[in-house]
């Protein structure tokens, strides 16, 4: 059998999107290349479908994966958040906001002249005594989505280990991850000759 040339391609699509989440320069930025990510990740699934579908065997093997996709939180997740947002007008991310900590070590109290905190979490102050700044950004969270009447949760768990919800980009590493697992195995299992 030839190899899954339109899946791999999917594959590599969702993956320049996890590239571009992570250089991306706004939060607004992020959330497009994470609904694309999620457009591609899904079209690996169906593009595999398609290309492996006219095996007898093929059947009865991807139920491993069918299973993962509707069991696995992360799994289920991405397929429902894509859902969601082909066939909705519903939001699909929500964000945290930023936050601007100021201590002093010493524990006395310190006047503050002036303070300029950049976007990029750089202090600039005149006081009368040592500060601490810390700069907190804003960041893009995934949302309980609907599709078709039933609400999924953020994912906590994938494979039995914790995740954080609130990592975008990891989520979609976790992801991209899963479904190359799943390719490798396909080509592993019906391509042998390649």
């Amino acid at each position: 059998m030839d190899l899954p040339r339109k899946p791999k391609q999917e594959l590599d699509r969702a993956k320049e999107q996890i590239e571009a989440m992570e250089n991306s320069e706004s939060l607004d930025d992020l959330e497009h290349h994470w609904a694309l990510f999620l457009h591609f990740i899904e079209r690996v699934w169906n593009k595999s479908q398609a290309h492996f579908k006219h095996l007898p065997a093929w059947e009865g093997w991807k139920g491993q994966y069918e299973n993962m996709r509707r069991r696995d939180s992360l799994v289920s997740y991405l397929r429902h958040a894509r859902n969601a947002d082909q066939h909705s007008i519903e939001e699909i991310t929500g964000r945290l906001p930023g936050a601007t900590t100021i201590r002093n070590s010493s524990g006395e109290p310190i006047t503050i002249k002036k303070l300029n905190v950049t976007g990029g979490g750089q202090a600039t102050y005149e006081a009368d005594g040592p500060l601490d700044v810390d700069f907190t950004p804003s960041k893009v969270k995934l949302i309980p989505v609907t599709n078709y009447g039933t609400t999924f949760n953020p994912p906590t768990i994938h494979h039995d280990q914790p995740v954080d919800p609130t990592d975008v980009i990891g989520i979609a590493k976790t992801g991209a991850a899963f479904y190359e697992d799943m390719l490798d195995a396909a080509i592993r299992k019906f391509c042998r000759d390649q």
